[in-house]
């Protein structure tokens, strides 16, 4: 069972967030009854709610998208340990961000990224 703790360690940082999802996180903080972690929890379930609907057309935020959206070449070989550490912090916030990557998400993500080359940017 996770504590409150490993709670916060989850929580979404504002310095990762658009000035959009920040006022989204504050306006449902606020309107809460009890300024605690239930509150900071719901406000980041809104804004990954916000998220999902991307209202800004921020596009993927998928690590291979990323790194395409860079103009970044990466090798296969720097692709593998760079991809487990981007994806995890992609996926923060939500319980996915706690399971490893396995090879074959790797070689799809590795995939996509290389079809995205002649796609894309």
């Amino acid at each position: 069972m996770m504590n409150d703790d490993d709670v916060r360690k989850m929580l979404l940082r504002s310095s990762a967030m658009t000035a959009r999802e920040q006022a989204v996180w504050a306006a449902v903080f606020a309107r809460s009854e009890a300024f605690d972690l239930g509150a900071a929890v719901q406000a980041d379930e809104a804004v990954k709610a916000l998220r999902r609907i991307d209202p800004d057309e921020l596009g993927p935020t998928t690590p291979e998208h990323q790194a395409l959206a860079a103009g970044t070449y990466i090798s296969e070989g720097e692709f593998g340990p760079w991809y487990r550490v981007a994806w995890r912090l992609a996926m923060r916030g939500s319980k996915c961000a706690m399971e490893e990557v396995t090879s074959q998400q790797i070689e799809s993500a590795y995939d996509a990224y290389l079809r995205g080359q002649g796609d894309f940017y």
